[in-house]
């Protein structure tokens, strides 16, 4: 073997093929691997890393992400490759940075906003354009996208309707097959999000259908929690009918209630598999979820985008309905604990990161109810929260079960 640049040898190799663990080393020439396993005695590289008590193993996907436009402006990825992630999946959760309509460039802005800041200008149409984007910016990473079906709702100049004609349906059809042939990897659904959480099971069951003719992954963002049970079963619903490839997105127990039953949820799971239905899931790493703090307002005062929703939460009595519904939350009709939610990013506020909702409602003598109120109104979806829901031990037991 002629001289390699580089040797990492000494480590534990895990290969992504699922064979178990070996010893050995791992040669590198240029930008290709040329061995892996025991390397003939003598051979020798410009640079070696002794991996002795690691594991050398491929670089992680990362299934579920929502770097859709970041990646363009901060393709360094720093944050990712220190965690040996090389592939990300964006599109998630009905959010994706395409199809883009320039007639509603704004509420594609206003939605992904939801996610994370904008800071690239969604100057593209289709999956090629922003593909195009992306390639000239170079990251550090691979990117595998996603259709989001918020994305796609905006797109086809739907946006926040409920009853949706067929031509309507028929125009995200195209949306959604162009987006296929051009090589996303898939469709999304954010059923608690405005605007995808505004479909009907029909209209779900149409696009997934398409996605399963093109043998294209389906992820979901459910619309209820694991203790409803509409929330898996819908999911699981659509795979039965459609025999599509489906993926239920970040599971995670957060209904206080349901704490402890991770078994049994495990169980559903592997019911739906008995039944043929090609699910699977993925698991957040941590006890803590993050989104945009207009998620917790109730979908109707969020229909049509920012401008409408400010002007229903200045209507004293829409404001007053939606203080009651936010003082009801999405479990058992108990109030929210304002504590366990944590602003995460305020523009040009940052002295308000890292401060509950609860201690800002304290300060300024309102209720929590009224607070998240005046922030949605003053920022709209850029104002994001961490939300402490969760516990580190059901976490742990979820991702201890995570293979079915």
């Amino acid at each position: 073997m002629p001289n390699l640049d580089l040797i990492i040898s000494n480590g534990m190799i895990v290969d992504g093929t699922g064979a178990t663990a070996r010893a050995g080393s791992v040669a590198i020439e240029g930008d290709r691997i040329v061995a892996v396993g025991e390397l003939p005695s003598g051979t020798v590289a410009r640079r070696i890393i002794d991996a002795r008590g690691g594991l050398i193993c491929p670089g992680f996907i990362d299934i579920h992400t929502h770097s859709d436009v970041s990646i363009v402006s901060h393709p360094c990825c720093t944050s990712k490759i220190h965690q040996g992630v090389t592939t990300e999946v964006v599109g998630n959760c009905g959010f994706s940075a395409f199809p883009v309509n320039p007639k509603y460039r704004t509420d594609h802005t206003d939605l992904l906003r939801m996610i994370g800041r904008v800071d690239t200008p969604l100057d593209w149409c289709d999956l090629e354009g922003f593909a195009a984007v992306v390639e000239q910016a170079r990251p550090a990473i691979n990117v595998a996208p996603l259709v989001g079906h918020g994305t796609l709702r905006i797109a086809a100049g739907i946006g926040s309707a409920t009853l949706v004609p067929e031509e309507d349906r028929a125009r995200m059809r195209r949306l959604l097959a162009q987006c296929f042939e051009q090589g996303a990897f898939g469709f999304t659904t954010g059923l608690s999000y405005v605007p995808s959480c505004l479909a009907d099971a029909d209209e779900i069951a149409d696009l997934v259908g398409l996605t399963a003719s093109y043998d294209r992954l389906y992820a979901t963002h459910s619309r209820g929690q694991l203790g409803e049970r509409g929330a898996l079963e819908e999911a699981a619903a659509v795979g039965s009918q459609t025999g599509v490839r489906l993926q239920y997105s970040h599971l995670a127990i957060n209904q206080p209630a349901n704490w402890g039953t991770a078994d049994s949820v495990l169980e559903r799971f592997h019911a739906f598999r008995h039944r043929d239905i090609d699910v699977a899931f993925d698991v957040y790493p941590y006890d803590a979820s993050s989104s945009a703090l207009t998620q917790h307002l109730p979908p109707w005062v969020q229909q049509g985008g920012i401008e409408p929703m400010r002007q229903r939460l200045a209507d004293r009595s829409d404001r007053l309905r939606v203080t009651h519904e936010l003082a009801h939350d999405w479990w058992d009709d108990r109030p929210w604990m304002w504590q366990r939610f944590v602003m995460s990013a305020v523009p040009g506020a940052d002295d308000l990161i890292g401060r509950s909702i609860q201690e800002l409602a304290d300060d300024a003598h309102v209720s929590g109810e009224e607070m998240v109120i005046r922030l949605c109104e003053q920022f709209g979806n850029e104002v994001h929260i961490v939300l402490h829901y969760r516990s580190e031990e059901h976490t742990s037991e979820l991702q201890s079960l995570r293979h079915l």
